[in-house]
């Protein structure tokens, strides 16, 4: 399952991947996909977004909470920005 979380912060990418998270870049239709809720996984974002062969614009930044009790995860998108 894909979330996503708003944060007043800003995280800087160096800085975040320090503390578990991963940035990917995305183009636009795969952004629109990940909006319509059509991706179980960032795997499937990733595979998605392979296919495509728009320019990656934007960068999603996402961490994963591993839910022990229901043996599952959530991926979690946090930001997304435009790329310049």
């Amino acid at each position: 399952m894909i979330c996503f979380a708003c944060t007043s912060v800003t995280l800087a990418l160096a800085g975040a991947r320090e503390k578990g998270f991963k940035e990917y870049y995305i183009c636009q239709e795969t952004l629109d996909s990940l909006f319509k809720g059509n991706f179980k996984s960032i795997e499937e974002l990733r595979d998605f977004n392979d296919l495509q062969q728009s320019e990656n614009k934007y960068v999603i930044i996402n961490y994963r909470i591993d839910k022990e009790e229901l043996g599952t995860f959530a991926d979690i998108v946090d930001c997304i920005y435009i790329k310049d």
